[in-house]
């Protein structure tokens, strides 16, 4: 399977750790798997983890998976700004 790269995205899992997200399948792990609980029924959680799904599937595009997954990220307060 190839890379769905994308420029790099730093987020921070802890109050002391920051991640580098780079791509896709990786975002979209994180939106699954380790997302803070108060943020998982968001809409723009669910946005993100729509448009990261699409793009793992080869129908939706990396770059609008990137940006919806910064939202969330921002949203959720784990944006490294």
């Amino acid at each position: 399977m190839a890379r769905l790269g994308f420029d790099p995205v730093p987020v921070w899992i802890s109050a002391s750790n920051c991640r580098i997200v780079s791509d896709v399948g990786e975002a979209a792990r994180m939106l699954v798997e380790d997302w803070p609980d108060d943020f998982q029924a968001s809409e723009t959680h669910v946005a993100a983890k729509k448009a990261c799904l699409a793009a793992l599937q080869g129908k939706g595009d990396i770059r609008a998976a990137r940006e919806a997954f910064i939202e969330a990220a921002r949203e959720a307060g784990l944006l490294e700004e």
